[in-house]
């Protein structure tokens, strides 16, 4: 049997010296030499030197990706903007051409051939004529939308021959730092990306939110006195009020196709942006650990989907208990609340479909599932709305799927023993 000897440093490093010693003590001893330490004291010494250039070759590899990450990103935000300015002076170019031919025709046809949004602008005109100011909202909103699409299409392209080295913040770019979020996110003379980023300023601010919660009702409310009107004028939007002595009624905006439901609601992640019936909001999330995913007779299994939390300090709300049912859009909190449903099968002959949405895009499908018999979705973290067609109607089954099973089984198996 052989001992080495053992020298343990002041950071609880440990040395054990290269000879095999016949005895414990002749181990100890030569623990105890100064031969012993100060090769013991070079290793350790050759190891924090090692771990430190390991460190610093580390970091800088950290750094050159970063800074490359960075490159890449401001040259895409570069080739975006002027891909941006191209379309806008293409379309500036195509609607000054349409302006010259409409302008060239009799006033009555070139009012008939001109779309909606020609007709605000030509109202938009006349008052700035007469009153000195655009004094119709529609005709206002029209008309600052095509001089944020003129500024684009005119604005110099900057940093051409030098991209930037390091990505700029969109927030520092957003235009109207000074005007409060929410006014922001309602301005559509912006682009989406722009509200977007305003919306979640705002989410960010509780008082804003509920300022921005208080427009959007407002503008439903004026869309719906649009269409209550319209329905009493036989489909006529304009009120026959707002005809002018030498000129055409005011047109009002089209009503829009797809009703929006307004509800208090924590603050959105993503614009909503989906075809059919669109709810507004978020709702709660379920216990953590609790899965998302579809199960069914077409289904692929239990599919497990993490997404982006509610904003802090937000408050939640809760969707309906019980389930729900018929076709559309139902969004996490305000129409349904996360937790596990199940349906008898489709509503007709045809397969039924249903799909798990990152937001209230249909597009942005987290999972999707063709119904042909009973079906079981879970509804869980990263869920913003349910996209549903042709199904019989949902019902809530419980929070968690691990506990559903575990109570149907538990009612089985007390049932049997009956």
């Amino acid at each position: 049997m052989t001992y080495h000897g053992k020298v343990i440093g002041p950071n609880g490093q440990v040395y054990f010296c290269e000879h095999n010693h016949r005895t414990q003590t002749a181990a100890i001893t030569c623990a105890d030499s100064s031969r012993t330490r100060q090769m013991a004291a070079m290793e350790w010494n050759r190891a924090a030197v090692q771990a430190a250039r390991a460190a610093a070759l580390a970091k800088q590899r950290a750094e050159q990706r970063a800074a490359a990450q960075a490159r890449k990103i401001a040259a895409q935000e570069a080739a975006a903007a002027h891909r941006a300015a191209d379309r806008a002076a293409a379309e500036e170019a195509k609607a000054a051409k349409r302006a010259a031919k409409l302008a060239a025709m009799p006033p009555q046809r070139a009012w008939k051939r001109m779309t909606p949004e020609e007709r605000l602008l030509k109202i938009a005109e006349t008052e700035l004529g007469f009153y000195g100011k655009v004094i119709s909202p529609e005709a206002k909103a029209a008309y600052d939308t095509r001089a944020a699409r003129r500024a684009a299409a005119t604005a110099p392209a900057t940093s051409e021959s030098a991209p930037p080295k390091t990505a700029v913040s969109p927030k520092a770019q957003a235009p109207g730092a000074d005007v409060p979020a929410y006014l922001r996110a309602l301005d559509p003379s912006l682009s989406p990306i722009q509200r977007e980023l305003a919306r979640d300023q705002a989410a960010a601010d509780p008082e804003q939110w509920q300022k921005y919660v208080a427009a959007l009702r407002a503008q439903q409310a004026e869309r719906d006195l649009a269409r209550l009107r319209a329905s009493m004028n036989g489909g006529n939007t304009a009120p026959a009020h707002g005809a002018r002595p030498n000129g055409p009624a005011h047109p009002r905006a089209p009503a829009p196709s797809q009703s929006v439901v307004l509800k208090p609601a924590v603050p959105p992640k993503t614009p909503a942006a989906a075809a059919g019936t669109v709810h507004s909001g978020h709702g709660p999330r379920p216990p953590a650990g609790a899965p998302s995913g579809l199960s069914g007779a077409a289904g692929g299994g239990e599919a497990n989907v993490d997404g982006p939390r509610a904003p802090a300090g937000s408050t939640p709300l809760v969707g309906s208990p019980a389930g729900f049912g018929g076709d559309g859009l139902f969004v996490v909190g305000l129409d349904i609340t996360p937790g596990v449903y199940r349906t008898a099968g489709p509503g007709s002959g045809r397969n039924g479909y249903i799909a798990l949405l990152r937001s209230t895009r249909t597009s942005d499908i987290m999972d999707n599932l063709i119904v042909k018999g009973p079906a079981t979705i879970t509804v869980g973290p990263g869920v913003k709305a349910v996209n549903v067609r042709g199904c019989q109607p949902w019902s809530r089954l419980g929070d968690n799927l691990d506990a559903v099973i575990a109570a149907a089984v538990n009612q089985r198996n007390t049932a049997s023993q009956d």
